[in-house]
């Protein structure tokens, strides 16, 4: 062999032990990302609950027409029990505020209403406008204020509903979606059946309190006729004979 090749030679057998190994980096590299041994089964996320769907459809009443009334629970602003309802008597349930001009303009017509013994009428005051933080609850001092410079104006049950416990079961029922206007009413025939809702100054309000209070009404007297007398015979008339 020619000698001038075995430096050659030489230098390739060193370089080939080098040539079969990767870099020392590469090689950590790949021994870091081999795993070694068996390796744990990794659980699949198991799904959260579902949020509830959105919905653009609005809220559906709970409170219909023909459903029974709900008890009226509390007190009057007299600090007496507001009455049950009754077999004998036809209702209004009103909802109002002292500072609503569109209330007072329903006081005269309730007036007029109350004078009839079969019909109840139940104002409720549940809208007032609550105090300012840090100063004292003067609500029901006003209404019953607000009532008593009106005594003959509202000769009828007023209610303060300062934590809105009525409005939720009735105004809130009917209407769960806002706005809810007031004055609201709602007439209960005898049965404790809801026979119409809205806005009492509607003249529909009129007709449905006189259809509530006509069952209460006493059916009206039969006439008699007068009993026949029987007739006397006229006296026959006889004519004077002739001479």
């Amino acid at each position: 062999m020619n000698d001038r090749l075995l430096p050659y030679l030489a230098a390739l057998a060193l370089a080939c032990p080098a040539l079969a190994e990767p870099p020392p980096s590469a090689a950590a590299a790949i021994r870091d990302a081999t795993p070694s041994g068996p390796q744990p089964v990794k659980a699949e996320p198991k799904p959260g609950p579902k949020e509830p769907e959105k919905s653009d459809k609005p809220a559906e009443p709970t409170l219909k027409l023909g459903d029974k009334a709900p008890a009226l629970t509390g007190q009057t602003i007299k600090a007496e029990p507001i009455p049950p309802f009754e077999s004998t008597k036809a209702y209004i349930v009103e909802f109002w505020a002292t500072w609503c001009p569109s209330c007072r303009e329903t006081i005269p017509k309730l007036k007029r209403l109350a004078r009839n013994k079969d019909l109840s009428i139940i104002a409720v005051a549940s809208s007032e406008k609550s105090p300012l933080k840090g100063t004292e609850d003067h609500r029901l001092e006003h209404v019953r204020q607000f009532v008593a410079d009106r005594a003959e104006q509202m000769p009828f049950t007023v209610v303060f509903d300062g934590q809105r416990t009525i409005a939720n079961d009735w105004l809130v029922a009917a209407h769960p979606t806002l706005p809810r206007y007031i004055p609201f009413a709602f007439v209960v025939d005898s049965t404790q059946t809801i026979t119409w809702i809205g806005d009492p100054r509607r003249a529909e309000f009129d007709a449905a309190v006189e259809k509530a209070l006509k069952p209460l009404a006493p059916p009206p007297a039969k006439s008699v006729a007068p009993e026949k007398k029987p007739e006397k015979p006229h006296p026959h008339t006889t004519r004077p004979k002739g001479n």
